[in-house]
């Protein structure tokens, strides 16, 4: 038999084997969803793209500091320090440019400055890109929580990460943990195996299809 299954659907499986019964996997990187898992029932939250609700992604990040950008610019008449480097960063004198960023570059190609924001972060502790990242961890936690009320999942739920912006920013990751406990969420977070064949093997043995 021949399925074909979304890669968020695999990346669970192959964090939660086939140990887990219940739990939440967080897909955050160039884009985001998160999907529970309640025995054989699955509820996927977000996944949406990034034309109409994604959050918590690194390409939703650039956008949505892009968008802060020009609104500010609109009512004040001003640009941040931290846009005022970014638009350096990209070698911008007019916040007009970003029109070329948007429009002329793919969501991949967009998504991969977000690594300017986890930098700064991380190494100047600058205050308005940790908030950035902050505000992209605690709209992840809004989903995971939103996945814990629609399954009705237990206290032994567990949490899984998988993609590059929730691993490598861990300022995210840190974010929607912290959200979560402060919603008694107090998962056990499960690192899974990284290949998502594992998780095509582990969801066709729960499907009782292996021999």
């Amino acid at each position: 038999k021949v399925f074909i299954e979304s890669d968020v659907l695999l990346a669970l499986f192959s964090n939660f084997t086939d140990l887990y019964d219940e739990g939440v996997l967080v897909l955050s990187g160039t884009g985001s969803a998160v999907l529970g898992i309640k025995n054989t029932k699955t509820r996927l939250i977000g996944g949406w793209g990034h034309l109409l609700t994604e959050c918590g992604s690194s390409y939703s990040v650039v956008r949505d500091f892009i968008c802060k950008l020009i609104r500010q610019y609109e009512s004040e008449g001003i640009i941040s320090d931290l846009g005022k480097r970014f638009m350096e960063h990209l070698n911008y004198t007019h916040i007009n440019d970003f029109k070329k960023l948007v429009y002329k570059n793919t969501k991949n190609d967009i998504a991969k400055y977000a690594r300017f924001f986890t930098e700064i972060a991380e190494s100047e502790h600058n205050e308005e890109a940790i908030n950035i990242l902050k505000i992209a961890g605690r709209e992840l936690a809004s989903d995971v929580i939103n996945a814990f009320k629609a399954l009705n999942l237990s206290s032994n739920a567990v949490l899984g990460f998988r993609g590059g912006f929730i691993n490598n920013a861990k300022i995210v990751q840190t974010e929607l943990i912290d959200v979560l406990h402060k919603h008694d969420i107090n998962s056990e977070v499960i690192v899974g195996e990284s290949d998502p064949i594992f998780g095509a093997y582990y969801m066709v043995k729960r499907m009782g299809l292996l021999c």
